[in-house]
C-alpha cells in the first residue's frame, strides 16, 4: 500500500509542475505581447536617392498595431543645410464618397459634402521652423473612439527641396512630447526608421543638339531671348535650366514684347518618304490647347512627362497664330522699386457678451516707410456683428468710407497730405465699433479679391507703390451667450478652468482635450445640452462648444 501512494504523488507532483510552466510561458508571452503594442511613426517615399533642387514628397504614417488612434503629437528633426520643409498637409478622404488621395486608407476623414479645405470633425496644429530644423505636428480626432482610424493610417503629406550634397536625414526628434493616445490610454510614440536621402548635384551634362536663338529687341526694354529647357525665356533673368533639348525644328524669338517658341512648317524634299500628316497650323476643328509642361508652354493634347518647376511668376501660356507662346508682362516700377505693406488688424479684447459694444482696428505694416494713401476693403462677419460706426484715425481725409450692414462690407479709400516728413509710419488707420448677434467665435479679415492698394514714400522720400500683403493671423473674438447664468466648475488647484484645463491638473495638455471632446461627442455636448457639471465648459456658460475648444487651443499654442 505504501509503494501504491509514492507513485500516486509522484504522478500528482509531475502534473502540476508540468502545468505550472505552461501558466508561466503563457503570462511572459503575454506580457511580451502587450509591451509590442507601441505606436509607430513611418516614413513613405518611392526616391530615396534625389538631386539638389529637386522637390518631392513624403508621406507620415503612424502604425497602431491595429488599436484605435484619437490624439497623437510628434516633433521631427532634420538637417537644415541639407532639406527643407515647404509644406505639410492632411491626407484625408471622404467618408460615404470616393477618395480624395490616392495614398490609401488615412487618419482623416470628412462627411460627403464638406468643404475638402477645412476638415469639419479632425484639428490639424503645424509647426514649420527651417530655421532651426525642426517640425512640430498634432492632430486629435472629433469623433467617438469607436470610429477613430486604425493600422497603418496615413497622416500628413510633406513637400521636402533638397538644398545641398550630401545624405540628409529625417527623424523623430529626442526632445519634446512624441505621443499618441490609443484606445482612450496616452502611450509613448516610437520613433521609427529614420529616413536618409542621398543628394548630388549632377556630373555630365547630356550633349545638346546647337540651335539658332533669333533675338528681336525693342528699343526701350529689349528681351534677350534663349532655351532654359524646352521653354523660351528671357536669359537675361538667371535661373536653374533642365537638361532638356527643346523640339527639333522650334525656334525661341521675341515677338511683340514676348518670347515666342516657334513651330517650323515642314517643307517635303524631293527624297522618296513615307507621307505622314503633320498639322502645324490648328483650324477650327482642331484647336490648341496650351498649357504648362513644368516651364513649356505647350499644345497639352500631346502627352508628355513634365518636370516639377513651377513657372516664371507673371508669364502665361496662350495660343498665338498657330502656337504656344509664353507671354511675359513687363513691371513698371514705381519711384525706387515696389516694396511690401502688410495689412493687419484685431479687437480690442478677447472675449465678451452678446449685446456688447465692442472697437476693431485695421493697420498697416510698411517697416521704416511712411504711408501717403489706402484703398482697402474689410469683412465682417454679419453672423456675429452688427457695424455701429467706422472711423478713420491719424489724421486722414476720406475720399471713400462705404459700409454694407447686410454683408458686412467695409469699402475705405483714405489719404494723408503733407511733407514727408509729417506722413504717418505704420499707422492704425480705422476703428470699426461693432455690436455683438449671437455666441460663437466672431472674426473679420481683409478681402483677398479686392484691389487693396497702398503707397507712400521710402527712407530717402521717394515715392514708392507698395506690394500689398494680409496677415496670415485671422482676428477672432469669443462671444458669450447672455440668456445662461455663468455656472459652472472651477479648478480648487492647478491651473485655472478658465485656460482650458479640463482635469484641474498642473498642465493644459492634450488629455485636457480629450476631456472636452468625450463630452462634445460621446455625451450629448453637441445637441447644446445646459449643465453646470461639465468639466470642458471653460467658457463658462453651461455649454460645450467650439469657444471651449478655442480656449484650451491658444492656451497650447500660443
Amino acid at each position: 500500500m505504501k509503494g501504491i501512494f509514492k507513485i500516486l504523488s509522484i504522478v500528482v507532483l509531475l502534473g502540476a509542475l508540468v502545468g505550472g510552466a505552461i501558466l508561466v510561458q503563457r503570462n511572459q508571452e503575454t506580457r511580451k505581447g502587450a509591451a509590442a503594442i507601441t505606436p509607430e511613426l513611418v516614413f513613405q517615399t518611392n526616391n530615396k536617392t534625389v538631386s539638389v533642387g529637386q522637390n518631392f514628397n513624403i508621406n507620415l504614417a503612424i502604425d497602431t498595431k491595429s488599436l484605435k488612434v484619437d490624439v497623437f503629437e510628434f516633433g521631427l528633426e532634420f538637417d537644415k543645410t541639407k532639406l527643407r520643409i515647404d509644406s505639410i498637409s492632411p491626407i484625408w478622404y471622404t467618408e460615404g464618397g470616393s477618395n480624395l488621395y490616392s495614398e490609401g486608407v488615412s487618419y482623416f476623414k470628412h462627411l460627403k459634402g464638406d468643404d475638402v479645405d477645412t476638415p469639419p470633425d479632425q484639428v490639424m496644429l503645424k509647426n514649420i521652423d527651417n530655421t532651426n530644423g525642426n517640425l512640430k505636428v498634432s492632430a486629435v480626432s472629433m469623433r467617438p473612439v469607436a470610429k477613430t482610424a486604425s493600422g497603418v493610417v496615413q497622416i500628413f503629406k510633406m513637400s521636402v527641396t533638397i538644398l545641398a550634397d550630401g545624405p540628409a536625414t529625417i527623424k523623430m526628434t529626442s526632445a519634446g512630447t512624441n505621443q499618441a493616445q490609443l484606445d482612450s490610454k496616452m502611450v509613448a510614440l516610437k520613433p521609427g526608421k529614420s529616413i536618409i536621402f542621398n543628394s548630388s548635384r549632377p556630373t555630365s551634362r547630356p550633349k545638346l543638339t546647337p540651335t539658332r536663338v533669333k533675338v528681336t529687341p525693342t528699343l526701350s526694354s529689349p528681351l534677350r531671348c534663349g532655351w532654359c529647357g524646352t521653354s523660351c525665356i528671357n536669359s537675361k533673368i538667371k535661373r536653374m535650366c533642365p537638361m532638356i533639348v527643346p523640339p527639333k525644328g522650334s525656334s525661341c524669338v521675341a515677338e511683340n514684347g514676348a518670347c515666342v517658341i516657334k513651330i517650323s512648317r515642314v517643307t517635303p524634299t524631293r527624297v522618296k518618304v513615307t507621307p505622314t500628316r503633320v498639322k502645324v497650323t490648328p483650324t477650327l476643328s482642331s484647336p490648341l490647347q496650351c498649357g504648362w509642361c513644368g516651364t513649356s508652354c505647350i499644345n497639352s493634347k500631346i502627352k508628355r512627362m513634365c518636370p516639377m518647376i513651377a513657372p516664371l511668376k507673371g508669364s502665361s501660356c496662350v495660343a498665338e497664330n498657330g502656337a504656344c507662346v509664353i507671354k511675359i508682362s513687363r513691371v513698371t516700377p514705381t519711384g525706387v522699386g515696389v516694396m511690401s505693406a502688410t495689412l493687419n488688424g484685431g479687437f480690442n479684447g478677447s472675449k465678451v457678451k452678446v449685446g456688447d459694444e465692442v472697437s476693431a482696428f485695421m493697420k498697416i505694416g510698411v517697416g521704416n516707410y511712411k504711408v501717403s494713401a489706402v484703398n482697402v476693403r474689410a469683412i465682417f462677419d454679419p453672423n456675429y456683428f452688427d457695424i455701429l460706426s467706422v472711423t478713420p484715425i491719424t489724421g486722414a481725409e476720406v475720399l471713400r468710407n462705404n459700409v454694407n450692414k447686410v454683408t458686412g462690407v467695409v469699402d475705405l479709400y483714405l489719404t494723408w497730405k503733407g511733407s514727408a516728413s509729417t506722413l504717418p509710419s505704420s499707422p492704425e488707420f480705422v476703428i470699426v465699433k461693432l455690436k455683438t448677434k449671437k455666441s460663437g467665435v466672431g472674426t473679420f479679415k481683409f478681402d483677398g479679391n479686392y484691389k487693396n492698394e497702398v503707397s507712400g514714400v521710402d527712407i530717402a522720400g521717394k515715392s514708392v507703390g507698395f506690394t500689398v500683403l494680409i496677415s496670415g493671423t485671422v482676428p477672432r473674438l469669443i462671444i458669450t451667450d447672455l440668456t445662461v447664468a455663468p455656472k459652472c466648475l472651477v479648478c480648487t488647484s492647478g491651473l485655472a478652468k478658465s485656460m482650458g484645463n479640463g482635469n484641474c491638473d498642473a498642465v493644459i495638455n492634450s488629455l485636457d482635450f480629450e476631456i472636452w471632446r468625450s463630452e462634445v461627442f460621446d455625451q450629448g455636448g453637441v445637441t447644446g445640452k445646459l449643465s453646470s457639471t461639465w468639466n470642458a465648459d471653460y467658457s463658462c456658460d453651461q455649454k460645450v462648444s467650439a469657444p471651449d475648444f478655442e480656449i484650451w487651443r491658444a492656451t497650447v499654442f500660443k
